[in-house]
């Protein structure tokens, strides 16, 4: 129940704000963003019981439950009710064994006219209404303030489409140096990890932070320098990071060839799970039975546009086509005077599939592989053809 403190800490964070949907958010904002997330399970009680909201707004940092609390009796003082969502991103939930040992994780609903909105202020860097892919499509136990528990499913689907897109532009000079700029755009699950990177660490950290999640990149020989990046906490928007590269010897240069890969060009490719899989007690399993899981649905993008030294001509691939069930992959590969201009596209279009088409995906995995591991090459042309 919200205290006095509470209901003008509520009445501060909705003023001037008329709509129920902007309050909530407002509301969401503040537990997620302003109070620090810090595990206290295993500090005795704190395990099982939130502390009270006016204590975690003292505070400022709480673990999920308090956050729950505090969220819920920000939005009671505003007129609004919620319900508690037991739920584990691992563990699976026996209904006919009652025990609190299945459930690790706290979450809300509410129920907002015929919206349902469902909200996880654990992580700052979590949009509004989005939960994490661990507990999508997963069975809570919601516990209302009125009514009875119940176990419900978490949506399947996320609110925000997932896109993680690089665009790269630069050249390649007559030595094999590569110096480009590379921007990365990241929505979705995909940028969850990359803003948490970037909370909290000074600027001068900031290309290391780079390398660690860029590909390609050998930190020993590399120089990353103009690092810039979108604000972590802004959630309303994709987040973003600039920065520009230095590769020498990426390209191999003999008198009359240049072959080089595609800088920063490898996507992460789900396994087929052919090798089997290990289960949590450490046993081993041949996994045919076995759904082949994807993950998040979205999309992988890659944009290069690379200047070539003069008189080079690049060799082009012919164009890449390839669908398996539930993924897709397109390459294309052009030329503009003395550009070279390749755009790759990844799509995921289903979480995961029957395992009577893992076989299929095997395959088409092994050759996309094939194709973002291939090295270009450019000829120089004739001396001859030159004066012509």
């Amino acid at each position: 129940m919200p205290s006095p403190e509470v209901k003008a800490k509520a009445d501060e964070l909705t003023n001037g704000l008329n709509s129920d949907s902007e309050r909530v958010e407002a509301l969401y904002n503040f537990v997620a963003k302003k109070i620090k997330y810090i595990s206290l399970v295993s500090l005795g009680i704190g395990g099982y019981e939130p502390h009270s909201a006016e204590e975690t707004i003292n505070n400022g940092y709480g673990d999920c439950k308090d956050k729950i609390a505090l969220l819920a009796a920000l939005l009671e003082a505003d007129g609004m009710q919620t319900s508690s969502v037991l739920i584990s991103p691992s563990r699976q939930i026996d209904p006919d064994f009652p025990s609190p040992w299945p459930f690790t994780h706290v979450i809300a609903v509410l129920h907002l006219g015929k919206e349902k909105i469902w909200m996880d202020p654990s992580s700052a860097v979590l949009p509004f209404g989005m939960l994490t892919y661990s507990i999508r499509g997963e069975p809570g136990l919601v516990v209302p303030q009125d009514g009875a528990p119940h176990f419900e499913a978490t949506p399947s689907d996320n609110p925000i489409p997932n896109l993680w897109s690089e665009e790269i532009e630069g050249e390649i000079d007559e030595h094999g140096t590569l110096d480009g700029t590379v921007k990365i755009t990241a929505r979705g699950d995909s940028e969850l990890i990359v803003r948490q990177a970037f909370i909290g660490s000074v600027e001068s950290l900031w290309p290391i932070t780079v390398q660690e999640f860029v590909k390609g990149i050998d930190q020993r020989e590399d120089k990353v320098s103009n690092v810039k990046i979108s604000n972590p906490m802004d959630t309303d928007q994709p987040f973003t990071v600039s920065f520009r590269v230095a590769k020498p010897h990426f390209a191999e240069v003999t008198m009359r060839e240049l072959r080089f890969p595609l800088p920063l060009a490898h996507f992460d490719l789900p396994p087929s799970g052919e090798e089997g899989f290990i289960d949590m007690a450490g046993g081993w399993h041949r996994g045919e039975s076995e759904p082949v899981r994807f993950g998040p649905t979205g999309k992988l993008n890659y944009r290069l546009r690379l200047s070539l030294p003069v008189g080079w001509s690049p060799e082009l691939p012919e164009v890449v086509l390839m669908k398996s069930k539930g993924v897709e992959y397109h390459a294309t590969y052009t030329r503009n005077e003395s550009y070279l201009t390749v755009a790759r596209t990844f799509t995921i279009t289903r979480g995961h599939i029957s395992p009577v088409f893992r076989g299929q995906y095997a395959d088409f995995r092994r050759r996309v592989l094939v194709d973002m591991d291939r090295r270009l090459s450019a000829k120089l042309a004739d001396s001859d053809t030159n004066r012509n």
